[in-house]
């Protein structure tokens, strides 16, 4: 489990209720890859930003990005972040808590927390500590 596990969760949880805003970094909208990276400035992980991605997955390059500044794990733990592949690419990532996940979704129009189950459970390609 991450050392900050708990901080992680709680900055997240912060962010519930923020509007989808595609490359958005601000409480006027933020997008899935946007949520991690904020929790990671506001404890200090982590102070880079890419936004060299579509709003539409065409390539795994959000990926690339996650795998540039956390380690992959074999199991999700809480605190790390899940990514979501569906069709060829992986489109999407959510910061997992344990029993839920947080994220930016766009059919919400904003960030939410609900359960880790079901069809996200099938689309889920990998879990990732975020930096220590």
């Amino acid at each position: 489990m991450h050392p900050r596990a708990a901080d992680i969760v709680l900055a997240a949880r912060e962010w519930v209720g923020v509007a989808y805003r595609h490359q958005g970094r601000t409480r006027h909208g933020i997008d899935c890859i946007g949520l991690p990276l904020v929790v990671c400035w506001a404890l200090g992980l982590y102070q880079g930003d890419s936004r060299q991605y579509p709003r539409r997955a065409i390539d795994d390059r959000l990926r690339d990005q996650v795998a540039a500044i956390c380690t992959e794990l074999a199991e999700p733990t809480p605190g790390c972040v899940l990514l979501f592949r569906w069709q060829s690419h992986v489109q999407h990532c959510a910061i997992y808590t344990g029993d839920t996940m947080i994220h930016s979704h766009l059919p919400n129009r904003r960030v939410v927390e609900h359960g880790y189950a079901g069809a996200w459970l099938r689309v889920t390609h990998s879990a990732w500590r975020l930096p220590a």
